[in-house]
C-alpha cells in the first residue's frame, strides 16, 4: 500500500493484479471440487428418494388390506422416471391419461411420480426386476418382485438400490466403481 502526503491510501495496479491472479487460481482449484460435491449430493438425494418411495409402496400395499397389489414402474435412461400404480404404468403419462401411474389409497387417488428433472445430471442406468422394469408389492404380505436399480451421477459415481423378495430396500455402491462416501459395497 502506498501513502501520499495527504494520508490517502490505495492499491497499486501490481497489487491489484496479483490479488486477482491469486483469486483466479483458488477458484480454478475450488470449482471442480464444488461440482463433484454437488453431483455427489444429487446422486445421494436421488437414491435415497427412490429407496424411500419403494418403502412407501410396500407400506401402501400392506395398508390396502389385501385388496390389490402396488406396482412401481421405471423408465431407465437419461430422461428417467418412475411412478406408483395399481398395475404396471407409464410414468411419462399425466395422471388423467389411460395407463398413467395412479394409486387409490384411503379413499384418495395419489399421483406418486418422479422424474429426472428433480435431479439434474443423474441418470438411471439400470432398472431390472426379473425380466421387467417394474416391481410389484403384494398387498397381503408386502413381498416384492426382487431386483435392482443403478443411478449414476455426472462425475461417474454410482449407487445401487437393491430390493429383496421380502421387500427390503438396500442402498450400496457397485464394487470397483466410484461412489459417494458412506455406502457399503454391494
Amino acid at each position: 500500500m502506498i501513502r501520499d502526503d495527504r494520508g490517502a491510501a490505495g492499491f497499486t495496479l501490481v497489487e491489484l493484479m496479483l490479488t486477482v491472479a491469486v483469486l483466479a487460481i483458488l477458484l480454478g482449484i475450488a470449482v471442480p471440487g464444488l461440482r463433484h460435491f454437488i453431483d455427489s449430493h444429487r446422486l445421494r438425494a436421488a437414491a435415497e428418494t427412490l429407496a424411500a418411495d419403494l418403502q412407501y409402496a410396500r407400506t401402501a400395499a400392506l395398508r390396502r388390506g389385501g385388496q390389490s397389489d402396488v406396482y412401481v414402474s421405471f423408465l431407465a435412461g437419461s430422461r428417467w422416471c418412475y411412478g406408483l400404480g395399481e398395475s404396471p404404468c407409464d410414468c411419462r403419462q399425466p395422471p388423467s391419461a389411460p395407463g398413467a401411474c395412479r394409486l387409490q389409497l384411503g379413499g384418495q387417488t395419489l399421483d406418486r411420480r418422479l422424474d429426472h428433472r428433480r435431479f439434474p445430471g443423474i441418470r438411471l442406468d439400470h432398472a431390472r426386476f426379473g425380466n421387467s422394469s417394474s416391481t410389484r408389492f403384494e398387498a397381503l404380505r408386502g413381498i416384492a418382485r426382487p431386483g435392482r436399480l443403478r443411478l449414476q451421477g455426472a462425475s461417474r459415481q454410482q449407487l445401487e438400490i437393491r430390493l429383496s423378495l421380502l421387500g427390503r430396500v438396500r442402498l450400496c455402491h457397485p464394487r470397483g466403481q466410484p461412489a459417494p462416501a458412506g455406502y457399503s459395497p454391494c
